[in-house]
């Protein structure tokens, strides 16, 4: 049997026995022995992150000045993104009190761009970028085992 063949049975099985233990499960039937293991593996591939890191944590090392540059880069990059969009919010508030009023002078205080927003625009983004990655790595790993044996 080759990889390819083995992995499509595999898909196979992992999206069929589901169906077949729900559907004895609504019958109020004993579970055969091999329903049996078929939840256990499906335990091991939900829960296996956690065997992974117990392997594979010891054995990382951190290069801290590249963490240190990520650092710098990240507070450099939220207080300019800050002081951006406090300088945008800033403009936006002025013309629109000019077109409502008459003159900028006449003005009501106009509130400052809030810190937390930024924060919130930087989140969002960085979560995209995580997802972008996520995605690219996960397509990656399933072209790789459809591709090689």
């Amino acid at each position: 049997m080759t990889r390819k063949t083995f992995v499509k049975l595999e898909i196979a099985l992992l999206l069929a026995i589901p169906l077949g233990a729900f559907v004895l499960a609504c019958a109020n039937l004993e579970p055969e022995p091999f329903t049996t293991l078929y939840f256990i593996a499906w335990y091991y591939l939900v829960t296996g992150w956690a065997s992974f890191l117990s392997r594979v944590l010891p054995v990382v090392v951190v290069d801290r000045f590249s963490l240190g540059v990520a650092g710098v880069c990240l507070i450099g990059l939220t207080f300019g993104l800050h002081r951006f969009f406090d300088w945008l919010h800033r403009e936006i508030r002025t013309r629109k009190a000019a077109q409502r009023i008459g003159s900028p002078e006449e003005q009501v205080a106009i509130q400052p761009w809030r810190f937390r927003s930024t924060l919130s625009i930087l989140g969002i983004v960085m979560l995209m970028f995580i997802a972008g990655i996520s995605a690219v790595g996960g397509v990656h790993q399933l072209i790789w085992l459809k591709t090689h044996p």
